[in-house]
């Protein structure tokens, strides 16, 4: 994208490093942590961890989101902001995948032998 902005003659203010780093980072701790969670008896602040940091990470990509749509010329994103049929098929498909974790964990809850 740098180079983009180059080759437009365009400067963009961001830190791309900096950004990968601490993705790759975060990414590195919340795997680290979720091995270390002892899932008979976890800490429901430790089991809350990965909901943190994948709040965490999706701020982190906004930055490069928005050298994305400015390289684009598009800084609000409105090429891009329809959903299509291959959007809900996939939306719908992965909201049944986290139907059957929800069933599976509520089922887990109900009956501890299962674990």
């Amino acid at each position: 994208m740098q180079e983009s902005f180059k080759t437009q003659g365009r400067e963009w203010s961001w830190s791309p490093g900096v950004l990968a780093t601490a993705f790759v980072v975060l990414t590195l701790v919340s795997n680290f942590l979720d091995r270390l969670i002892d899932y008979d008896a976890y800490s429901l602040w430790l089991g809350l961890w990965p909901l943190a940091s994948a709040i965490i990470l999706t701020f982190l990509l906004l930055p490069a989101q928005k050298a994305i749509n400015a390289v684009c010329n598009d800084i609000g994103g409105t090429s891009n902001s329809k959903l299509t049929v291959a959007n809900w098929v996939w939306m719908v498909i992965g909201g049944l995948l986290w139907l059957l974790v929800l069933i599976g964990v509520l089922a887990m809850i109900a009956d501890p032998t299962l674990q």
